[in-house]
C-alpha cells in the first residue's frame, strides 16, 4: 500500500528521518512515530526544516518538565505561542506541523522556581506585560525565587524573589522582553 509506505517513511519507522531536525538544547531520545525529546534546564530548542509533505502532524513528547510550572511551544521566528499540557510525570505533549514551513522552536517551562512545591501560572495581558501568579499550596510560608526561562524570549531576564504565605498566592507583573501571539 503506497500510503502505508509513505507513512512509515515520514514517521521514522524505516529508521531515517525524512526531514532536517536539529536539537540545540536538550536531547533527541527517539524518533519512531513519536518524536521523543528530553529537556535540559526545563526546555528544548529544536529546528525543523520543511522537506516533505507529512500525512499527519508530528506527535512530540518532552520529558523533564515540571508539572507545576506553565509550559508551551514558542516559534522564535513567528513569535506564535501555545500552551502544552504536562502530566504528573513531567512529560509534555504537543504536535508540530512541519508542512507549514521551517520552524525554530522553544519547547518547555516558561519559568523556573527554586521551590518545587509551588504552582505557577503566567498570563499575558496582550499589552506587553505578563502576570505571574505563584501559589503556595503548602502549610508553611515559603520564600521562592522565580525566574524566566532564559530560552523563552518573552520572559528572559525576569527574576523575582517572593514571600508566599501558606495556602495563598502572590502576583507579580513583568514587562515582556519579546512579544508573543497566543494561539489556541
Amino acid at each position: 500500500n503506497e500510503w502505508l509506505e509513505q507513512f512509515r517513511s515520514q514517521f521514522g519507522l524505516k529508521g531515517a528521518l525524512p526531514y532536517g531536525l536539529e536539537v540545540t538544547k536538550g536531547k533527541l531520545q527517539q524518533f519512531s512515530y513519536w518524536l521523543k525529546l528530553a529537556a535540559a534546564g526545563g526546555s528544548v530548542r529544536l529546528s525543523i526544516a520543511k522537506t516533505t509533505d507529512l500525512l499527519l502532524d508530528l506527535p512530540v513528547t518532552v520529558e523533564g518538565l515540571s508539572p507545576n510550572l506553565p509550559a508551551g511551544v514558542y516559534d522564535l521566528k513567528t513569535r506564535e505561542f501555545r500552551r502544552i499540557p504536562v502530566d504528573s510525570a513531567g512529560i509534555g505533549y504537543l504536535e508540530i506541523n512541519p508542512n507549514e514551513g521551517a520552524k525554530d522552536l522553544f519547547l518547555g517551562n516558561l519559568v523556573t522556581c527554586d521551590q518545587p512545591s509551588v504552582k505557577i501560572e503566567v498570563v499575558s495581558s496582550g499589552q506587553g506585560e505578563a502576570e505571574i501568579v505563584v501559589n503556595n499550596p503548602t502549610d508553611t510560608d515559603l520564600t521562592c525565587v522565580v525566574t524566566g526561562n532564559p530560552d523563552f524570549p518573552p520572559l528572559a531576564g525576569f527574576r523575582q524573589e517572593l514571600l508566599v504565605k501558606k495556602g495563598s498566592d502572590q502576583r507579580v507583573k513583568s514587562t515582556l522582553a519579546a512579544e508573543w501571539e497566543y494561539m489556541e
